[in-house]
């Protein structure tokens, strides 16, 4: 009876999303204290707002929305008909991507503006979710478009 080796040893995928995790962490982390490598207050990158300009990290929002955009480019085109367990599928969008976006820092911000505005924080998670979704569905038309032009 034939016995099936995987293509790929644990180890080798476990590499790649942790590779892929620091690259796609520090990047993030860099952009989100201005490419510093000090904070001004010395406690951290996220700090409680302190007006309503303050409630919507732009940069954040960014980050994760053009974080989708990539993700569903990548997963539409080549990478999308490989493996799930393939270490350079593991390494861009678990890895990278998975460490550039920052949907746990979104939650984190919007707890702390619930104590604030209820409506603000709904407002905020609207934006940000309608922004990640958006992007979704513009790599998802852009792709495909680009894929019927180049037939």
């Amino acid at each position: 009876m034939p016995t099936f080796k995987p293509t790929h040893t644990l180890l080798v995928r476990l590499l790649a999303v942790l590779g892929g995790g620091f690259l796609g962490g520090a990047l993030r982390y860099m952009i989100l204290t201005d490419f510093s490598f000090t904070t001004a207050t010395g406690s951290g990158v996220y700090l409680k707002p302190s007006s309503l300009s303050d409630f919507l990290d732009i940069r954040l929002l960014v980050i994760n929305t053009v974080g989708v955009f990539v993700a569903t480019w990548l997963l539409l085109g080549g990478m999308g008909n490989s493996s799930p367990d393939a270490p350079g599928r593991l390494f861009w969008t678990t890895g990278i991507l998975g460490g550039l976006t920052t949907y746990s820092s979104l939650i984190g911000e919007l707890g702390s503006i619930w104590g604030d505005s209820r409506f603000l924080a709904v407002l905020v998670g609207t934006i940000a979710l309608g922004a990640a979704y958006g992007a979704g569905l513009l790599a998802f038309w852009l792709r495909r478009r680009w894929g019927q032009g180049s037939r």
